[in-house]
């Protein structure tokens, strides 16, 4: 009697692959979605690299006033529009943008 081993061999040594593969993934996804690996550089984040200006809002700004939305750009930039931008609130300023 002949036994043929090769078969459950082959198909063990592709689970381990398979899992080795989905862990590297999982490991990679938990880094990006913790903020520990940033997409785009610091680069695309500025202000002046989207074609804004960091301004003081018309109103007084606070911490949250970004996420309400209830920063605007003051009169004196036309046809304004609020970007996020991490140097600008850093200043406790926002960035504005003319869309026109």
């Amino acid at each position: 009697m002949i036994f043929n081993f090769k078969r459950g061999s082959e198909m063990t040594l592709n689970v381990i692959i398979v899992a080795a593969i989905a862990l590297i993934v999982l490991i990679v996804l938990i880094f990006i979605f913790s903020g520990k690996i940033k997409l785009f550089g610091q680069g695309t984040e500025s202000c002046t690299n989207q074609g804004g200006q960091c301004t003081s809002p018309n109103v007084a700004y606070t911490v949250g006033c970004i996420e309400a939305g209830s920063c605007k750009c003051p009169d004196t930039i036309q046809n304004a529009v609020m970007i996020r931008s991490q140097d600008c609130e850093k200043q406790a300023r926002i960035c504005c943008k003319s869309v026109f």
